[in-house]
């Protein structure tokens, strides 16, 4: 089994501690639990989901098994709040364990922060689009605090233990992520709008068309 570095652990341990910090409130809620979520992917019912999320019976992050995060990784599936909970409670198993995981749950976790990147990048930068019309899965619903070790995570693989993870992909949510901070920090600070025309199809059939500002 590899072995990890002096440096590579002192920053890990920092990286653990901030992700409690920055999530510490964090709470599912009525969001999507991670069982519930492995139902939707098999296109279950609506009463076996309701069955799948009473096996979800812890009330904070910290508290999600092990055994559950090691198998489970429906990411895809979750909502936003689901989503946030889950993430502290994955990043910090995937830190703990590095090179003793025995599936890809930790990949599938990078995979959905490439996801979560590519929709910040679609529809941030849209600033004349109305929040109601915003896609609920972008990252910018995370707070700064939340975003930035988000990114740390990622540049920990990357640049100490890339042989724990897919590498490419932590690359490319790594090089996404850095960007979502720049595209806020543009429109915050500057001000800055793209003039974009956009037409959104509404779930309820509906269609919403936003003009250039």
């Amino acid at each position: 089994m590899k072995t990890i570095s002096p440096e590579s652990d002192e920053v890990r341990k920092s990286l653990i501690a901030d992700i409690e910090v920055a999530f510490a409130d964090v709470k599912r809620e009525d969001g999507v639990t991670i069982h519930e979520a492995e139902i939707i992917d098999r296109y279950g019912s609506d009463e076996e989901q309701q069955e799948a999320r009473k096996l979800d019976t812890e009330t904070r992050w910290q508290d999600v098994p092990d055994d559950v995060m090691d198998w489970h990784s429906g990411f895809c599936f979750l909502d936003l709040k689901g989503f946030r909970y889950y993430l502290p409670a994955y990043m910090t198993w995937i830190l703990k364990n590095l090179y003793t995981r025995k599936y890809n749950s930790g990949d599938s976790l990078i995979y959905s922060l490439v996801r979560i990147g590519d929709r910040h990048e679609e529809w941030h930068c849209w600033a004349n689009v109305p929040e109601a019309y915003r896609n609920p899965d972008c990252a910018c619903r995370f707070t700064a605090t939340q975003r930035d070790v988000v990114r740390r995570f990622l540049e920990y693989i990357v640049l100490y233990e890339p042989d724990s993870s897919d590498e490419n992909a932590a690359s490319e949510a790594l090089q996404k992520w850095e960007q979502i901070e720049k595209l806020i920090a543009t429109e915050r600070d500057t001000g800055q709008r793209m003039m974009v025309q956009c037409i959104l199809h509404m779930p309820d059939g509906t269609v919403v068309e936003v003009p250039p500002e």
